[in-house]
């Protein structure tokens, strides 16, 4: 299986399976909830997948689990 395709099914697996903190992130930025901007989860870049990125700020956002 090609790489691409990989980092796509384990981004929609993660996107499934969110942390605790990453839930409670989520709750208060989706939809617009953060000056209107709009946000991806585990949006895949390259062979990275992020937690989190708003395409319009250019900001990518990791969210650490301790």
């Amino acid at each position: 299986m090609p790489p691409t395709v990989e980092i796509y099914r384990r981004a929609s697996k993660m996107r499934r399976a969110l942390t605790p903190p990453e839930a409670r992130l989520w709750t208060q930025i989706k939809g617009g909830g953060l000056e209107g901007l709009k946000f991806r989860r585990q949006h895949p870049v390259g062979p990275y997948i992020l937690d989190f990125y708003c395409p319009a700020a250019r900001l990518a956002v990791e969210v650490e689990d301790h």
